[in-house]
């Protein structure tokens, strides 16, 4: 994030600010409430750019401390918000794919649920719920009830909102 916010500063001309959270600094008490209530401290999102009128947030590796919930923090004081997607803890529980000495992600086993990372992302974000979209065609299943089972686990609430069209 540094090189990047350098980047931004340096060949664009734009001021820059880092705000960042150690996930690994937290507890695992403060990680669970912080995955399950959408992020903590999210306020301090809000404060941040109204303090530096901000006028993108671009985020990483929202679990377990920033959440969703800092995003709409930044988007209500007026931010529009660009997501960079890798965040490998919607995959995997420690958030970064490796264990035991090997990548944990690799199976031979077939997966329950097909889709691409648009699906993914519309999932993660709200709106259609997964189930519809495998009614259009746009999510596969190979396992009886594990898209409505992945679909449940999407749902947040309130549910993400974004009133700017990209």
């Amino acid at each position: 994030m540094r090189d990047l916010a350098w980047l931004v500063r340096e060949r664009l001309g734009e001021d820059t600010e880092l705000l960042e959270r150690d996930s690994g600094a937290v507890t695992g008490r403060a990680a669970a409430a912080g995955l399950l209530a959408g992020g903590l401290h999210p306020d301090a999102v809000e404060r941040a750019v109204r303090r530096t009128g901000a006028r993108i947030v671009h985020a990483h590796n929202l679990h377990p401390t920033f959440g969703w919930r800092s995003l709409a923090a930044a988007q209500r004081a007026g931010a529009r918000v660009v997501m960079h997607l890798h965040q490998y803890r919607m995959v995997c529980a420690i958030g970064v794919c490796f264990r035991d000495g090997a990548e944990c992600t690799r199976t031979d086993a077939e997966p329950d649920v097909v889709l691409d990372v648009r699906e993914l992302g519309a999932a993660y974000l709200g709106g259609t719920s997964l189930v519809t979209r495998a009614g259009a065609g746009f999510v596969g299943q190979r396992t009886a009830g594990a898209v409505a089972a992945l679909g449940r686990a999407f749902v947040h609430e309130p549910a993400p909102y974004c009133p700017f069209v990209y």
